[in-house]
């Protein structure tokens, strides 16, 4: 190919997902072919959906074809361990790993997309690493954000089941530490943001948002790891590649307070909260008199106001926890000069 790499592997033929075949593949409950309490082989499933031959794997739709379709939702992938160790996917000696994925399909009718993400899935597992972008919806992941290891611009996914209720929120996957840290330090390069002045549109602050968000989780854990100095490295290094002048520092970054006043970095964390509050101070202004010239406040108007109470609730949160009351009094001071208490 032309980087060099081998073909992706894959059961299903061209010729059997051009345009009008397998555009939509459903599950076909109470079949004879599955055990609906039984986790199958993810390669059987997609061969049987491939099967042009045997009647079993054809059904009857209501004008009479004869279509293939899903005998179960209930996957697995075998894990090669040694083949994943020798390839440093993963740590020799990781009690974690497990070996088998396994994961219901939270759907009971998938697209062509989604087939061919299962034939990837099914044919490469082992063969080389299977990574989904983080900017992309959750229906993208089907079902496999248990199994997804956190690397900044990517989740790779790992034979090592992280449930969601540990992940928080809408951020999905295991972070190792080390590994992020150099791979955000070290290996990433930055496109010169922070070099000179530039307009981000709407559209193209997806990315540089979500980049954000991700040094945050690193920094947490890090901070869980008891790795101060590197959570405030962290801190500092994403605003030196994405500074304020070119995208504005907003509600995303007050988390970034909290992890300076944990690693006993208070006066970072009020360099930061300042330019934060100044932000959301001239934001709550302007709102609030487009709202009174309007007569009442637009639903754009409320959300910005919303953000920026946000702002205000959170640092002195931090403030308060951090227990810096002369920060705190100069805080209210100035919200009370702006006529915001």
């Amino acid at each position: 190919s032309y980087f060099g790499s081998k073909p992706v592997k894959f059961t299903l033929k061209a010729n059997q997902v051009t345009e009008g075949k397998r555009d939509v593949t459903d599950y076909l409950k109470d079949n004879p072919i599955a055990n609906p309490n039984q986790y199958y082989e993810l390669s059987e499933i997609v061969s049987f959906v491939a099967n042009e031959t045997d009647p079993r794997a054809k059904a009857s739709t209501s004008d009479g074809q004869q279509v293939n379709y899903l005998p179960s939702l209930k996957y697995k992938l075998s894990i090669d361990k040694s083949t994943w160790e020798k390839n440093k996917w993963i740590s020799p000696g990781d009690t974690s790993v497990q070996p088998f994925i396994y994961w219901d399909l939270p759907r009971t009718r998938i697209y062509k997309n989604n087939l061919l993400l299962l034939d990837i899935l099914a044919n490469n597992i082992n063969e080389r690493p299977i990574c989904f972008t983080t900017t992309t919806s959750d229906d993208t992941y089907i079902g496999l954000q248990n199994w997804f290891e956190f690397n900044g611009l990517v989740y790779r996914l790992i034979p090592t089941n992280t449930p969601l209720a540990t992940q928080g929120g809408d951020d999905y996957g295991k972070i190792n530490t080390d590994q992020l840290f150099d791979l955000f330090i070290n290996k990433y390069s930055w496109g010169n943001m922070d070099k000179e002045k530039m307009w981000v549109d709407e559209k193209s602050r997806l990315v540089p948002f979500n980049i954000r968000s991700g040094f945050y989780r690193l920094a947490i854990a890090l901070l869980n790891e008891n790795k101060l100095d590197k959570a405030v490295i962290i801190c500092d290094k994403i605003q030196e590649f994405m500074p304020d002048h070119n995208l504005r520092f907003s509600y995303n970054m007050t988390p970034l307070v909290e992890v300076y006043y944990r690693a006993n970095q208070p006066e970072k964390a009020e360099k930061l909260a300042n330019i934060l509050v100044d932000e959301a101070i001239a934001r709550m202004v302007h709102y609030r008199q487009v709202a009174k010239s309007a007569g009442k406040p637009s639903k754009w108007s409320e959300r910005e106001m919303g953000m920026a109470g946000f702002i205000f609730q959170n640092i002195m949160q931090f403030a308060t926890q951090a227990k810096r009351d002369a920060y705190l009094n100069s805080l209210q001071s100035r919200l009370s000069q702006a006529g915001l208490m």
